[in-house]
Parts: C-alpha cells; structure tokens; sequence
C-alpha cells in the first residue's frame, strides 16, 4: 500500500510536470503570434487581423483555467509534503509567469492593431476629404465671369450658395479629422508624426480652397460690377433716345397752343433731371473702373461713358433749341 501511495503521487507529480511543460509548449506557440508586427495593409487586412486576434485572446482567456488547475495540483502535493514540493513550486511560478507575460503581449498587440485601424480610418477620412476639396477647387477656379449682366449674375449667386455650403460643409469635416488627429497624437499613437504630416497637408488644402474662394468670388463681383456699368450704359442710353425721340417738332399755331407746348417742354425738362442724376453716375462709375481696368477693358468702358455723354448733350441741345424756337414763336405772338 505504501509503494502504491508512492507511486500514485509520483504519477501525479511527473502528470504536473507534463501539464506544466505542455502549457509552456502551448504559450510559447502563442507568443510567436503575440510577437507578429504586421498590422495590415489597409483598414479591411487590418480589421482581418484583429478578429484573428480576438479569437487569439479568448483562446488565452480560456486557458486560464488550466493555469488554475495546475496550480491546485501543487498546492495538493505541496500540502502532502511531496520532497518535490520546491520544484513544483518554482515550475508552477514559471508557467503562471509565462502566462502573465502572454497576457501583456496580447494586450500589446491589440494595441498596435487598434492603432492601425486608427490610422487606416483616418487615412480614409483624409483621403476621402482632400478628394472633396480637390473637386471644390476645380468650381472654385473656374475662370467664367459671365457673358453680360444677367449671366454673371446668376454665376455670382451660384457661387455664394457653392461658397457657404463648402464652408459649412467643410468646417465641420476638417475640425472632425482634426480634433481625431490632435487626440491619436496626444494618447501617444506609433504613427504620430505621419498623422502630423497628414494633418497639415490636409489644413494646407482647405486654406489653399478658401484662398480659392476667395478670389473667385472677388473676380465675379467685379465682373458683376463691370457688367452692371455695361448694362446701366445701355439702359441710360435707351432712355436718353427715347426721350429724344418723343421730343415734339411741334412749334405751336397760336399765343395759347405755344403756352401750352412751353409748358408740357418744361415738364420734360424736369422729367430730365432724373436722368441727369443717371448720367451723373455713369460717369462717377465710370472713373472708378478705369482705375481698376487697363487696355481694352478701360477703352470700352471710356467708350460707353462717351457714347451716354455725347447723347445726353445732343439731347440737351435740341431740348434747348426746341424751347428757343418755342420761346421766340411766343414772342413773335
């Protein structure tokens, strides 16, 4: 019975040191996988390698329980008072030291791999928003300003909407990967100087669209306003030879007749300070462009500026002539 009670805790004790040196096998298999630095390619062969991981560290997890079981062999045989207690002691410490340290490598490797996936996805945002402003810019510099008046108009207004919906837009998508960024970079990421550079290079496209921005919408306004001279040119105009053309021929057949035409004349005199004041500030707009304009722009809006003038003084003068000869036809009365 003794010999059998000797061989049973012997089988026992040489069971414990197989389980122990099978655990050791199974970790160490383990931690060659813990030790694998790749971290993918992308955010999808990233996302791969974190659920292999997962699945790695359940396994792990669940392996506890055989750490614990070894565990209360030797506290059994060590409370037997088996003469092999103090190696069981110390192989039992190495195996719960290897699993510790397996612990902490899985953990490290889920925090490189959820660093990669940080990165990739905010690679993807960065990608995904420099695309966006890439295709902003080419509205932004385009070089129409419109063909007259109502074209550039409509232009000017499109490009307002374009305006504030790409800065409302925009804010809100650079400030979001911006504040990803500055907090990757803060929590101490492995990539923190890519994300840096990604970071600036992406700020330095959303200025150098508002840069864009701007310009354009100085360009139509200008435009706009050049147009308007063109268009208030012509309308000023129109209204000068239409009045010239209404001007009546007519001298009056008697004393009564020619007072009432002198009076109707002085009617239309009045009627013409209006469009004086328009002439005025044709020509006040006038000299305001031609400062901002050179070669054939500053000719033609010189030449429209004397075209008005020239019919506003040919429209004044038959006015004058008409009420002369009115004046002297009264008088002859």
């Amino acid at each position: 019975e003794a010999r059998n009670v000797k061989l049973l805790m012997s089988d026992k004790v040489q069971q414990f040191f197989f389980d122990a040196n099978e655990a050791e096998a199974w970790m160490s298999e383990q931690e060659l996988y813990m030790m694998v630095e790749d971290r993918g390619k992308d955010e999808f062969s990233a996302q791969n390698l974190m659920k292999k991981h997962e699945a790695l560290e359940a396994a792990v997890e669940d392996y506890r329980d055989n750490v614990r079981q070894l565990g209360e062999v030797a506290r059994q045989l060590a409370s037997e008072g088996h003469p092999q207690s103090e190696s069981i002691g110390v192989r039992l410490s190495q195996v719960e030291k290897l699993y510790a340290g397996l612990k902490e490598l899985a953990n490290e490797r889920r925090a490189k791999l959820d660093d990669a996936l940080k990165l990739f996805m905010l690679n993807r945002e960065v990608d995904d928003l420099e695309q966006w402003i890439a295709e902003r810019e080419v509205v932004a510099g385009s070089h129409e300003l419109g063909q007259d008046y109502d074209h550039v108009t409509l232009l000017w207004e499109r490009f307002r909407e374009f305006a504030k919906d790409t800065e409302m837009i925009g804010s809100e998508r650079v400030n979001g990967v911006n504040d990803i960024a500055d907090s990757l970079i803060s929590t101490g990421h492995t990539d923190a100087a890519t994300i840096a550079q990604w970071k600036d290079a992406l700020n330095d496209a959303w200025a150098d669209l508002g840069e864009l921005i701007d310009t354009r919408t100085q360009m139509l306004e200008a435009s706009k306003e050049l147009h308007k001279y063109f268009h208030d040119c012509k309308d000023v105009l129109g209204r000068i030879l239409e009045k010239e053309n209404s001007m009546s021929e007519e001298l009056g057949r008697d004393s009564g007749s020619v007072s009432a035409l002198l009076r109707k004349h002085q009617n239309f005199l009045q009627d013409l300070q209006g469009l004086q004041a328009q002439v005025q500030a044709i020509q006040e707009e006038s000299a305001k462009l031609q400062a901002a304009y050179a070669g054939d722009k500053a000719m033609e809006i010189t030449n429209r500026e004397r075209e008005v003038v020239r019919a506003w003084l040919e429209l004044q003068n038959i006015g004058d002539s008409r009420k002369s000869k009115r004046s002297e036809e009264h008088t002859s009365e």
